[in-house]
């Protein structure tokens, strides 16, 4: 073999280790970039994952923070009932023998006076506009009269025979609203 053939042969092997040190470069720099591709996938992984893990924590706490508002709106709405104690409770109706002079059917707050809703009471005790459970039936406290002092009610019925018969009795009275309504004698 000549020194030329060497020399030619030399230099293809020279070539040939060039070239596979350039693709070793080549394929080291696209490793290199695989790992930091594989890294930056992993690090916004774990990024997503914790947003939407706070997210949904915060979406947990919003709902806990919902579910207080929404039960104390509830417990709002609901009416506090309690105990004014025992009464007597006695019944009138709107005619002369029970009312007197006041006999008009219109109350001491100005309403008119409508059975099944309307009692007299002594507005010290329960003023004007509270809202009465007797015998769990409803009645708002729209009248007095001079004989109903202290704890005394007196539940406004149909007729003066009604009255008679519905008779005289005890019982545990609950107040379910108190309100202070302004009577015709307060607005002169």
């Amino acid at each position: 073999m000549s020194n030329k053939e060497r020399i030619k042969r030399l230099d293809e092997k020279v070539q040939l280790f060039r070239i596979k040190r350039q693709c070793g470069y080549i394929v080291g720099i696209l490793i290199l970039m695989l790992v930091f591709m594989a890294a930056t996938i992993w690090i916004n992984y774990q990024m997503m994952s914790q947003i939407l893990w706070q997210q949904e924590d915060g979406l947990n706490q919003m709902m806990e923070i919902r579910n207080s508002v929404d039960s104390i709106v509830e417990d709002v709405g609901k009416p506090v009932i309690t105990s004014a104690g025992e009464f007597e409770i006695t019944h009138y109706c709107t005619c002369s023998i029970c009312c007197g002079d006041y006999a008009d059917g219109i109350t001491a707050t100005g309403t008119v006076a409508t059975p099944g809703r309307t009692v007299a009471a002594d507005p010290t005790i329960l003023p004007y506009g509270t809202i009465l459970l007797i015998n769990e039936k409803e009645y708002v406290v729209e009248d007095c009269g001079g004989a109903i002092k202290g704890n005394r009610i007196d539940i406004l019925v149909e007729s003066h025979e009604a009255a008679k018969k519905a008779g005289r009795y005890r019982a545990e009275v609950s107040i379910k609203k108190e309100h202070q309504l302004l009577t015709t004698a307060d607005v002169q």
